[in-house]
Parts: C-alpha cells; sequence; structure tokens
C-alpha cells in the first residue's frame, strides 16, 4: 500500500497537471486570431496610412482651396435639482464631414493604393480564421479608385475586400472625425485601429441596442456591468431635447427623438456578441434588462424605440429599430447604483429576452405582460395587464382543477406564493379580491370603479405582481403540485 506521504505527493501532482491542461486550453481559448508582433506591424501600417491620407485631403482641400472648418451652433442643456436650463454652444466642426466625396477622389493615389492593399495582405496572413466576416455591403470610399464600384467576393479578390471593408472605411471614418484636417489626433487614430484590428481578428461580431429613459438619479456619470452600462446624457443631448432639436453627430453622442412628454436624462447600453460569418440578431436581451429595472420598481419613460447598430459603427452605418416597453410621462425619480444594476444584470441572465416581445407560454405571457402594464400610461390599460400577469402567474393549467373557482384558486393560490409571512396571508388575499373585483368592474361595466380606485389597484398589481415574477425567475414558474403543497401546508 502507498503511504500517506506518497499519495499526497501523487494528488498533487495529478492536481498540477490538470490545472496546467485547465490553463493551457484557457490561453487557446482566449488567445486572438492575430499574434501581438502582427498586430504592432499592422497597426504601425495603418498609423501611417492615415496621416498620409490627412495630409494629402488637407494638400487637396488647400489647393482646392476648400473651407477646412465651419461654426456650428448646438443647444446645450445642464439638469440640476431645481430644473433644467439651457443655452447655445458654438463647436468648429470638420467641414471635409461636409465635402467628402469629388475634391478626394483617389487621393492616396498609387502608392496609397498599393500601401492599403499591402496591409490588407498583412491582415489576411494574420488572421486566416477570422476573415472574412459577414458583411451585406460594402462603404463607398473616394480615397482609391477601383476597376469597379462593385467589391467583388472575398474568394475573387481577397486583398481587395479587405481593403474596401476594413482599411479604407477606418482610414477616412479617421478623416471625417477629427476636428480639423490641420490637427491629427493620436488619440482617436489609436482608438479607430484598435477598433478596425478588432473586426478583422475577432472571432465574433458586436451588437449595441441603446435607448433612453427619464426615472433615474445616479451618483455616477457612467456604470458599467458585463456588458450592461447606463450613463448620463451628455449637455448636447440634452439640449437637442430641450430646444426640439435633432441634431446628427458622428461622434459618440446620440440625439434621441424628440417630441416627449417628459426630458429623458440617462441612456441605457447594451452590447452583444453575434456570429461573425452570418447577420447578428437582436438577442433581446436589453429587453430582459429593461424588465429587470422595472420589476425592481423603476418607473422608467421615454421614446418606445430603441436603436439596435452593429459596431464599429464606422463599418456598420445601418440602424434598425425595435419597440421599447416605456411611458411616455414619468412618475418620478429613483436612484440606480451600481449594486442595484448587478443585481438587474443577473435576474437578466435569467430571462429570454426575445419572448417578452412573443410570448409562446404563460409563464412568458406573464412576463411580458408585465413588461407592457410597466409601459403604460393609463392605471386602467395597467391594471388589466398586471392582473392577466398575476393570472398567468397564479393560475397554471390544471385538469383537476380547471372546473373550479378561478376567483378561488387565484386568491388561495397568490396568499400563499406572494405573501412573505403566514400572518401576510389574510391582507394579500384581500389585495388579491379587491383587484379581481376591479379588473371585472373594468371589463364588465358593473360600477365603474373611481379614477383613485383605478389607480391604487394599478398600483397594488404592479408591486404583487413583481413580486411573484422576481420570485418564479428565481426559483423557477409555480406549477400545480407546488401551489396544491402550498395551500395544504406541505412546504
Amino acid at each position: 500500500m502507498l503511504s500517506l506521504r506518497r499519495l499526497a505527493i501523487r494528488l498533487q501532482t495529478l492536481i498540477g497537471l490538470g490545472r496546467s491542461i485547465c490553463a493551457r486550453r484557457q490561453s487557446r481559448l482566449r488567445k486572438p486570431a492575430m499574434e501581438r508582433g502582427a498586430v504592432s506591424k499592422v497597426q504601425e501600417a495603418l498609423s501611417e496610412l492615415m496621416e498620409t491620407a490627412r495630409t494629402r485631403a488637407l494638400h487637396i482641400a488647400e489647393t482646392n482651396k476648400l473651407p477646412l472648418t465651419f461654426p456650428n451652433v448646438y443647444p446645450v442643456a445642464h439638469a440640476s435639482g431645481e430644473g433644467v436650463s439651457g443655452s447655445w454652444e458654438t463647436r468648429i466642426e470638420n467641414a471635409m464631414r461636409g465635402w467628402v466625396g469629388r475634391p478626394l477622389r483617389n487621393c492616396l493615389g498609387d502608392d496609397g493604393k498599393e500601401a492599403v492593399l499591402r496591409i490588407a495582405t498583412q491582415m489576411l496572413s494574420s488572421c486566416p480564421e477570422t476573415l472574412p466576416f459577414w458583411a451585406p455591403y460594402t462603404l463607398a470610399s473616394e480615397l482609391v479608385e477601383w476597376p469597379s464600384e462593385t467589391c467583388p467576393t472575398f474568394d475573387a479578390a481577397p486583398r481587395e475586400w479587405v481593403a474596401r471593408n476594413v482599411i479604407l472605411p477606418v482610414t477616412q471614418a479617421y478623416l471625417q472625425a477629427l476636428d480639423s484636417l490641420q490637427n491629427p489626433s493620436v488619440g482617436l487614430r489609436d482608438r479607430l485601429i484598435e477598433e478596425a484590428v478588432a473586426l478583422a481578428g475577432a472571432r465574433c461580431l458586436r451588437t449595441h441596442t441603446m435607448l433612453f429613459v427619464a426615472g433615474l438619479r445616479t451618483a455616477l456619470e457612467r456604470m458599467e456591468i458585463k456588458g450592461v452600462s447606463v450613463r448620463r446624457l451628455s449637455p448636447r443631448e440634452l439640449g437637442a431635447q430641450l430646444y426640439g432639436l435633432r441634431v446628427v453627430l458622428l461622434g459618440p453622442e446620440t440625439i434621441p427623438p424628440v417630441g416627449l412628454s417628459t426630458l429623458t436624462t440617462h441612456a441605457i447600453e447594451v452590447v452583444d456578441e453575434g456570429p461573425r460569418n452570418s447577420q447578428p440578431e437582436d438577442t433581446g436581451r436589453w429587453r430582459a434588462i429593461l424588465l429587470a429595472l422595472q420589476l425592481d420598481g423603476l418607473s422608467l419613460a421615454g421614446p418606445t424605440v430603441a436603436t439596435f447598430r452593429y459596431l464599429p459603427t464606422w463599418r456598420f452605418t445601418l440602424t434598425q429599430f425595435a419597440t421599447a416597453s416605456l411611458r411616455d410621462r414619468g412618475a418620478g425619480q429613483r436612484d440606480l447604483d451600481e449594486s442595484q444594476l448587478a443585481t438587474a444584470v443577473e435576474l437578466a441572465e435569467r430571462v429570454n429576452g426575445k419572448t417578452l416581445e412573443n410570448p409562446s407560454q404563460p409563464s412568458e405571457l406573464a412576463l411580458h405582460r408585465f413588461a407592457v402594464g410597466a409601459g403604460r400610461d393609463s392605471s386602467t390599460d395597467a391594471v388589466l395587464d398586471f392582473v392577466i400577469a398575476l393570472e398567468a402567474l397564479l393560475l397554471p393549467y390544471d385538469a383537476e382543477t380547471r372546473h373550479g373557482d378561478l376567483s378561488y384558486r387565484f386568491r388561495a393560490h397568490g396568499a400563499h406564493y406572494l405573501s412573505e409571512q403566514p400572518e401576510d396571508r389574510g391582507s394579500t388575499w384581500a389585495r388579491l379580491n379587491e383587484l379581481y373585483d376591479i379588473r371585472s368592474r373594468l371589463v364588465h361595466g358593473s360600477k365603474y370603479p373611481s379614477a383613485g380606485d383605478i389607480n391604487a389597484a394599478a398600483e397594488s398589481a404592479r408591486k404583487l405582481a413583481a413580486r411573484g415574477l422576481l420570485r418564479a425567475i428565481r426559483e423557477g414558474f409555480p406549477t400545480p403540485s407546488l401551489f396544491r403543497k402550498l395551500v395544504l401546508g406541505e412546504t
């Protein structure tokens, strides 16, 4: 028999071997498609190309006496506890944003074109596993002339495909994003180059969904957890709403739609990853995040439109829109901190966001109806939505009791499932009874309830539905057998 010491040594050896194997495996999984040395060469070549393009574009502008900059006036606003104050801001813009086109035709020349193709060759040799990526269209670029305006397929001409789908778009984006062609920006150039290298070498494509909301107070300018961020709107974004203007920006700020009853103050942004060789779909994670915040008691208002884009935006200019369940009018503000956002992100991971828009079973219908109710401005509609959510939660199909009194089962199941303590069951029963009565009077018209009763019922129904759905998401949706055990006191 082995001694304890020898056994311990062998055990330690096996553990070390296992850790080594796991570490190598994780290293392979994390290993980027492009090696560090190759990355540096591509970055240096792109940096040189961008500066060549800038100096030649500047020469063309000065030779043709084209304006390099122009003053642009933007509305700005600053929010405080006492309200929102607005003013106007004059900013010098890069005139090239307006005259990209014929003045720059073939500004890189033949030698620049050869440089572009050399960089494309470097990318191809460094990223054989990740190129090409999904690209439904090729952006037009005037920096280089090609035999045909139509970009060939990757299989037919891989170097030209990479040049026209990565290198030229990012170079043109650099020229357009500068404050002026006279002023190079190392920080901007490095950021765009990093995005281009990541696009060529990443094993997935990223998407970005954003919606603007009111109803939040945050101590931090920006919070981010697992690709989900909540940030305050910039003064220019606030100002665009205050003055009812729509301003197209080529920077990171995006002007929200106007015509709202409530001034939005924050943006919720969600970045997801999708397949590389096919069109990434909207995962619906942003819907799950919004639902999680609403279940936490936040009454969020804002435009009922979320914007969906592919990243990086200088390559994928297409913007899609999705319907968001948000109120048009705000109902006060609540604080949101990092711990609450982390809880919402964790909860959202348990919810299939796609089904929030198109439910296919009672549990999904319960979440869908709560989300719809949370976006209602009408308390009457909200009562109906929240009670339907409660019914879908508390009355799962049961062949043994399907002919029984639904209202009695609704109250009995809810009293046990929604009460935090046994002594709360009586009051929960009474609240559910009131809700069922209000809903019946709304739908069937007998002694229509007063506005005060409807508002109170909407608030009560929301709190009960949120409590039940939070439990169901974390523990699993209740079944007929669970309700039988709860009612009989077996659990």
